[in-house]
């Protein structure tokens, strides 16, 4: 038995050498995972370094699905492999498609055309206070050069506001760390997405912070709660930000229908004590409207 084995090392160790020694050697086949993250990391290096110069700070938001573009004559091979797999199936001949096939390689190799794979990216430009998040697509070729770059959206939202597009772009849960978003975040997405395909311009910039905001008072409230997020609008709309004052009153909040169910408006009568000296207060009241996606539409201030 000791001896079948050593014969058996002989003759792996003789293929070996062999091998070896006509230049051949084992190259490791690279996965189409790390294929892929070798292009991530060329794609961001790539905007870190041309953004470098501008001193704004580069955050990856994310990757989307990858995309093969393929020359003409890559297509045809694609559909020759098709065809000939089709009547390989059935059980019939297929000399001709494999000659056509031959003939369409050497069409391919030929080919000053590159395949390209096209990577699809978001990432954003934080500078002091704003910052620039963007959309485009990154095609690279199949030594990771980049070849071509489009951008396919771009808006500038305030700086605090950039964690809230990241769920928005990808769709994630935001009233909460669960890895699923929720059927009312799901709703949420499909009916705001929806309307800013209806604005454009500074409208469609000014509804998409706006959405934002919606889900960063969300976030707080951990609730997309109609009255919670008008009293939370409101407060931002009458105070914006000065905590100085006391005795709060939502006296009404009230939803507005046409005769159809659809929303028409909300309305909201809301009145406070703002200091006016040391141990002084006046009672002020403001009636708010907004419409049927949050944008304050009215505001009033009542005399008492």
């Amino acid at each position: 038995m000791a001896s079948s084995i050593h014969i058996r090392f002989i003759i792996i160790a003789t293929l070996v050498s062999s091998l070896v020694s006509c230049g051949l050697k084992y190259t490791p086949q690279v996965s189409p995972e790390s294929k892929r993250d070798e292009r991530k990391l060329v794609i961001e290096s790539e905007i870190q370094r041309e953004f470098a110069a501008q001193n704004k700070q580069y955050k990856s938001i994310g990757f989307g699905e990858m995309v093969t573009v393929k020359p003409a004559s890559y297509i045809s091979l694609d559909s020759l492999f098709e065809l000939k797999y089709n009547l390989e199936r059935q059980g019939k001949r297929t000399k001709e498609i494999d000659e056509n096939i031959a003939m369409q390689r050497l069409i391919c190799q030929n080919d000053t055309n590159e395949v390209l794979y096209m990577e699809q990216h978001v990432f954003s430009l934080e500078g002091d206070s704003t910052a620039e998040v963007l959309s485009g697509n990154f095609s690279l070729n199949a030594k990771n050069e980049l070849r071509k770059v489009k951008f396919t959206s771009s808006y500038v939202i305030p700086k605090d506001l950039v964690t809230f597009y990241n769920y928005y772009i990808t769709e994630s849960a935001f009233l909460t760390n669960n890895n699923y978003p929720t059927q009312q975040e799901k709703a949420f997405y499909d009916s705001y997405k929806n309307e800013l395909t209806n604005r454009s311009g500074a409208q469609e910039d000014a509804f998409l912070i706006h959405t934002l905001r919606l889900m960063k008072i969300a976030r707080k409230n951990q609730s997309l709660d109609k009255q919670k997020t008008l009293e939370a609008l409101t407060k931002l709309a009458v105070h914006k930000g000065n905590i100085d004052y006391k005795s709060e009153v939502f006296v009404k909040v009230e939803q507005h229908s046409k005769e159809s169910g659809e929303i028409s408006f909300y309305s909201v009568e809301y009145q406070f004590a703002k200091p006016i000296g040391t141990d002084s207060y006046v009672t002020e009241k403001y009636i708010l409207q907004f419409d049927a996606f949050f944008s304050q539409i009215g505001f009033e201030k009542v005399n008492l």
